[in-house]
């Protein structure tokens, strides 16, 4: 990860196929993490393979890289801060974090993984809505995936949401005894949010059965 991406201010984006992948990715075109100081590098990761650009001769063709997948998230990103105008960089980035496929195993390949734009402005919105802060503190949740019950330890009595891939809720409740019940739910990525009367935060699990 080379400068200016391994910076503690830098929102450093990589590639990925259209699936996801990191493996499909030629080398050249997407860094590796962790920063020089330790920081999980990438941020984030968008589609960098097989992009369809116009050359400088007008003839349309592919390429790879970063340098595609990074425009690809920068226009969300400005979107999201123009929805909202009044959160600083910070807060912006960790709503970003917490929203990204692979919050709860970042990698040195992908990092947080893919932004789901949607959550992180549903969570931005109820932040500025009911004057929450956002919580730092990280969520331990396990097991991740899980079949049925998802415990978590320090969160007893936050309210929570289920989100799906598509920002819908799909389940709420409170947290009892350190634990919720996600049993009922179909296979696949959720986005768990918790939040009280001062402060909210959130993290993605996976629904398996086993």
């Amino acid at each position: 990860m080379a400068t200016p991406s391994d910076g503690d201010s830098v929102y450093a984006i990589g590639s990925v196929d259209s699936n996801g992948k990191f493996d499909a990715i030629p080398n050249y075109s997407s860094s590796y993490g962790p920063s020089n100081d330790g920081q999980i590098k990438p941020d984030a990761v968008g589609v960098g393979l097989h992009i369809w650009l116009v050359g400088n001769d007008g003839v349309y063709a592919r390429t790879n890289g970063s340098s595609f997948s990074s425009p690809l998230l920068a226009g969300g990103i400005a979107c999201l801060m123009q929805a909202l105008p009044k959160m600083n960089v910070w807060d912006l980035r960790r709503l970003l974090h917490q929203s990204s496929s692979t919050y709860t195993t970042p990698s040195d390949s992908v990092g947080y993984g893919i932004p789901n734009f949607k959550v992180a402005l549903q969570n931005g919105l109820l932040l500025g809505t009911q004057n929450l802060q956002l919580n730092t503190n990280r969520i331990e949740l396990y097991p991740n995936p899980t079949n049925d019950k998802l415990f978590l330890n320090g969160w007893n009595n936050f309210e929570y949401d289920v989100l799906n891939q598509q920002g819908q809720v799909v389940s709420t409740g409170k947290v009892i005894e350190n634990n919720i019940n996600v049993g009922e739910l179909s296979d696949g990525i959720y986005y768990l949010r918790l939040r009280n009367e001062k402060s909210m935060a959130s993290k993605s699990f996976m629904k398996k059965s086993f």
